[in-house]
């Protein structure tokens, strides 16, 4: 199967689920609907990771987490290189389990953790395979809504693979729906969530790839705002607080949007207007980034989410057509 000139077939050949028992080993992490574990199948010995769902405190009187249905009929539909694979589901008493494919690392703790250091076709490399991931997502309708480092995984083969299904939502192609803008992690949320949006599409998760690709070159969150709950100067920060806070970040560097720039902004109903500032340079903010690649972030990361590239205009970017090529990803270092 080809689906906008690359692969789509998975990273290895799909069997009907095996219904293979599978033992819970070491405590992985903590995905959006519950948490991560290592596990091994019994047939095969394979090891893989397994996802067992929190139970809401009504769960019982309704049934299996709707969301996490959500998440499992989402991935059984997206079948490609660039997205986690899901392999099998199982229920244990009244948990559910997600089977997952054993991924070596993310992008957080490429950063963070491992400081691995990355040249400008490294960083090309990593960028090409989230986009080609999220344009197959947005090819078939289904928005991730919560991109970020943590959930961007990286293969012993050196793939790059979007996962964490667990907020995403299909939606009507170029069409937007009716949905909450409760979603995406603080720092990678665009500025019409903040503002109360609740008519969007592939936009808002162009905006949280933009702020990735920036990190990729600064080695840090492009606008890190004040988390909700964290404190400040012995009080703790509210949500608004924080929004406002977040839109700061924003809008030191892109400049404060009014109707001419970004029609509609101030008819959101949680528009805040701020005191008047101009953007920054480009350049300025990303120097280590060469021309293209600066071009690239600051035409993603558009207030007006209407101007914002699609996951498709940016694969045809420039920035992919002049040197450096992207690294293999088997030559990726991770």
């Amino acid at each position: 199967m080809q689906t906008n000139g690359f692969s789509a077939e998975p990273a290895r050949q799909r069997t009907p689920y095996a219904r293979q028992q599978y033992q819970l080993g070491a405590r992985l992490g903590e995905g959006t609907w519950g948490e991560v574990f290592l596990g091994t199948g019994s047939h095969d010995g394979a090891r893989v990771a397994i996802k067992r769902i929190k139970q809401k405190p009504s769960a019982k009187f309704e049934g299996i987490n709707f969301s996490a249905l959500r998440e499992i009929r989402l991935m059984r539909e997206i079948r490609h290189k660039n997205v986690v694979e899901l392999i099998d589901v199982f229920t244990r008493g009244s948990l559910l389990h997600l089977v997952l494919e054993l991924l070596d690392t993310d992008l957080e703790d490429v950063l963070y953790k491992r400081k691995v250091e990355l040249s400008p076709s490294d960083i090309k490399s990593y960028v090409q395979m989230m986009l080609q991931g999220l344009e197959f997502c947005h090819s078939h309708c289904i928005l991730h809504r919560d991109l970020k480092p943590g959930n961007v995984f990286v293969s012993a083969q050196g793939i790059v693979k979007l996962a964490d299904f667990g907020l995403s939502r299909c939606h009507g192609g170029q069409q937007t729906l009716y949905m909450t803008p409760e979603v995406i992690t603080q720092w990678y949320r665009p500025p019409e969530l903040i503002f109360g949006a609740c008519e969007y599409g592939g936009a808002v998760d162009m905006w949280s790839i933009g702020c990735l690709i920036a990190e990729l070159w600064l080695k840090q969150p492009i606008f890190a705002g004040l988390p909700e709950g964290s404190d400040k100067g012995g009080t703790t920060v509210t949500q608004q607080v924080s929004d406002i806070d977040q839109l700061g970040k924003i809008f030191m560097i892109l400049g404060t949007p009014n109707e001419t720039t970004w029609p509609g902004v101030t008819l959101f109903n949680r528009y805040v207007e701020f005191q008047e500032t101009s953007p920054i340079q480009w350049e300025a903010v990303l120097s280590n980034a060469d021309e293209s690649g600066v071009q690239l972030v600051e035409e993603t990361l558009q207030l007006d989410p209407h101007r914002r590239l699609t996951a498709t205009q940016a694969l045809k970017h420039t920035y992919f057509t002049v040197p450096p090529k992207p690294t293999p990803p088997s030559d990726l270092p991770r």
